[in-house]
């Protein structure tokens, strides 16, 4: 059989290579209204107006009052690999702009019909510039106020396999609009408005501060249910806004992390992220956040993903620990926060701001919110209740004791009566409704991991030792982990042929069925077998330890549960249990008089 031929090697022409490109860079006409703001951005732009037809899929027009640009520069800006941003190999390690590359609008200009006008505003005359596909372009002058105006219309009209893919106006329009209000977080003191099929859709002024821009975006309802963040450690800065753990969301979509204002995320912060929160959601829910993440630029590596949606640290570690205690801190006045030594996930979900879907609600019933915060002022951040201590007023590793309730939180509490198993407190700025169990479990968690801190867990002897009979792997793995055991405040003995005999255990477990409670405790060894840090095996043993203890039946009184409310507002994190469900729920008068139609006082 003879050979084949050899295949000759050719040279792509270049119109082959914009559109191959195209490919990466523009996946929608979201892409197309990114790189279009991040040039608008990038020129100085302190109003930018984009309209948007179909969905993007007619039309994605920008206008900017940025610098603009002259003839010369109109030209060469639409080459591939043409850029005013960086100079040479070394430029990308100092990367201060949003883009860089130089490929945008030669990517787009290859699959749309694209017209571009510029002015500086030194020019009598603008430049008008119409481009159709890769069939050239036609240059001429126009009469155009300072700045620049693109509009890319019938995006990949020119390859209907690439059209094909595009989805619903609606679905196209919902990526616009997540990544618009992205963008708005990133830049408040840019004056942002998107028109959609010929109405105003988002009119957004430019505000001093983040909180304003937020507020304007989300509402202020939404805004009470976030806390400050501000951070500082050597040449990191972390700043921005945090939701409580009752605000959470079954996807990312309300989380917005911004790396030098530039819309990123990377491995290494999603970890962080679950890590501060660790114990605090439920499973499977997501935290709240708009964090802007400050850093020198050459710590940074931005040329990671073709969309630059993703970046590399080069102190992966100091963002990480970082983060994890900016996070905790706000959560957890008064805590300094150990980060784990284990090392981050490699891979992570595609990040908040390309995701299209409707909004998810909180997972609150309406109405149900921390205890109210104080009106926010036009030049000053929120503070929630309990306060927030700065990073560095706090110096004390110990948490506070569960004797001296901190008088901030629910001393005017009156009781009221019980319904179901809740219980129903009266407070200055409304109800309380707390679920006895779970602030027990939340109560009992911190007085755990505090006791176990500080090597002061008190034991209780057994009347009658008991005898404990597992299954071998169960065994197995509480023989590997008796010392842990025995620091946790049990004293065991091992009998061989799979059995223990347990003389003493914590004392505030003692009147808990041992054998229930020590086959849970060899359930968490198997299920978690591959995690071999005490730090971890400590919390998930107090979890479970916590939830059992919380489930045993007391009988409150009055008294009881005035006392286990102010026990509670000692803790840390009072508002949720170690597996993140609420303990209580705040009703405020302002609910009430919505609900009854009623204007806000």
């Amino acid at each position: 059989m003879p050979d084949s031929p050899q295949p000759h090697i050719r040279i792509l022409a270049d119109h082959v290579c914009n559109q191959i490109a195209a490919g990466e860079v523009i996946e929608r006409p979201a892409s197309v209204f990114k790189e279009l703001v991040e040039n608008a951005v990038d020129a100085g732009a302190t109003e930018i107006v984009v309209d948007v037809l179909q969905g993007g899929r007619k039309a994605v027009i920008v206008t900017d009052n940025g610098v603009g640009m002259d003839r010369d520069s109109c030209q060469l800006a639409l080459e591939r690999h043409a850029t005013s941003k960086i100079r040479d190999a070394e430029d990308i390690e100092q990367i201060h702009t949003m883009g860089f590359r130089g490929e945008a609008l030669a990517a787009i200009t290859s699959v749309s019909r694209f017209v571009l006008e510029s002015r500086t505003i030194d020019q009598l005359a603008g430049t008008r510039i119409q481009i159709d596909g890769s069939n050239g372009y036609d240059i001429s002058e126009v009469g155009c106020p300072p700045g620049t105006r693109i509009e890319v219309r019938n995006l990949f009209f020119n390859t209907p396999a690439r059209r094909k893919f595009l989805r619903t106006e609606s679905t196209e329009l919902a990526y616009i609009r997540t990544l618009f209000q992205t963008f708005a977080i990133a830049h408040p003191d840019v004056a942002l408005r998107l028109q959609v099929d010929g109405r105003s859709l988002e009119h957004l002024p430019a505000q001093p501060h983040l909180a304003d821009r937020i507020a304007d975006i989300q509402g202020q309802d939404f805004f009470s249910k976030l806390a400050p963040v501000t951070y500082s450690k050597g040449q990191l800065r972390i700043h921005g806004f945090i939701g409580f753990p009752t605000l959470h969301r079954s996807d990312k979509r309300d989380q917005v992390t911004l790396i030098n204002r530039r819309p990123a995320t990377a491995p290494v912060l999603g970890y962080a992220i679950r890590q501060a929160y660790s114990d605090s959601l439920p499973k499977g829910r997501h935290p709240v956040l708009f964090l802007h993440i400050e850093m020198p630029a050459e710590w940074v590596d931005v040329n990671v993903h073709p969309t630059k949606r993703e970046v590399r640290f080069g102190p992966s570690h100091l963002v990480r620990d970082a983060l994890i205690e900016a996070i905790s801190q706000t959560l957890r006045p008064g805590q300094t926060t150990q980060a784990p030594a284990s090392p981050p996930p490699l891979s992570e979900a595609k990040p908040p701001m390309m995701d299209g879907k409707h909004r998810q609600q909180e997972i609150e019933p309406s109405g149900a919110t921390y205890p109210p915060l104080p009106p926010r002022s036009p030049t000053s951040s929120p503070s929630p209740l309990p306060p927030v201590s700065s990073p560095q007023q706090t110096t004390s590793k110990e948490a506070p004791s569960l004797t001296s309730p901190q008088p901030q939180l629910w001393q005017d509490a009156i009781y009221l009566g019980t319904q179901d198993g809740f219980h129903i407190l009266s407070i200055q700025s409304g109800l309380v409704i707390l679920l006895p169990r779970a602030a027990r479990e939340r109560i009992l968690y911190e007085t755990c991991l505090r006791e176990w801190e500080h090597k002061q867990i008190a034991s209780q002897q057994l009347l009658l030792p008991e005898t404990i009979s597992c299954s071998p792997e169960e065994a197995r793995r509480i023989r590997e982990q008796l010392s842990l055991l025995e620091e946790m405040g049990f004293s065991m003995v091992d009998f061989g042929q799979d059995t223990f005999l347990v003389e003493a255990v914590p004392s505030w477990l003692s009147d808990l069925s041992i054998s229930e409670l020590l086959h849970d405790l060899a359930s968490e060894f198997v299920e978690h077998r591959s995690k071999k840090e005490a730090s971890f095996l400590r919390e998930r043993l107090a979890r479970r330890c916590c939830s059992s203890a919380a489930a045993h039946k007391k009988h409150l009184t009055e008294a009881s549960v005035l006392q286990l409310l102010h026990q509670l507002a000692t803790c840390e994190m009072p508002y949720t249990t170690p597996f993140g469900k609420p303990t209580l729920l705040h009703l405020g008068t302002d609910d009430f008089r919505r609900k009854f139609g009623l204007p806000s006082d």
